[in-house]
């Protein structure tokens, strides 16, 4: 009995700490403007030390692009360099080096991670700047409604309108 009770507390004290070490993911993001539709955020993560933004761009195939050393995340307060890429596994993703050009494959559309210093914790939206002058705005979770909206049927009740 008691060797049941130490397994059953050591396995909760494991499942909260893996728990509390588990990164934050944005799997569902939508976006507000953007200076080109060239380019789409697919999904964010969250670690303590990176911001991981897997960046989609559809563009002419074959045609040759590159991702600039100064493309920051603005979270309206601070900026966020790009990092080296972490390893040359990228969830699927194609691993760039940052200034150097890469030719886009014969589909058009290419997915890119990209890797930044670390987010503050509890971050709601934030902006990707390339440094070549393209921005996409307003970058968020599907999940998080901006305050006062609560559905897309509005009604006035009084007129019915």
């Amino acid at each position: 009995m008691v060797m049941k009770k130490l397994f059953l507390t050591l396995f909760l004290a494991f499942a909260t700490v893996c728990g509390f070490a588990q990164e934050k993911i944005w799997d569902n993001v939508v976006v507000g403007y953007r200076t080109s539709t060239v380019f789409d955020i697919n999904k964010v993560w969250f670690y303590p030390d990176r911001t991981d933004v897997l960046l989609h761009i559809d563009f002419l195939a074959g045609r040759q692009a590159r991702i600039a050393q100064g493309t920051t995340l603005n979270d309206g307060v601070n900026s966020y360099a790009l990092k080296g890429k972490i390893s040359s596994e990228c969830d699927g993703a194609l691993c760039v080096e940052y200034d150097v050009p890469f030719v886009v494959s014969a589909s058009g559309e290419i997915d890119i991670l990209l890797s930044f210093e670390p987010l503050p914790v509890g971050t709601e939206r934030f902006t990707l700047n390339g440094y070549d002058g393209w921005v996409v705005q307003n970058i968020r979770s599907a999940a998080d409604l901006p305050a006062g909206i609560t559905d897309t049927y509005w009604r006035n009740e009084a007129t019915g309108d």
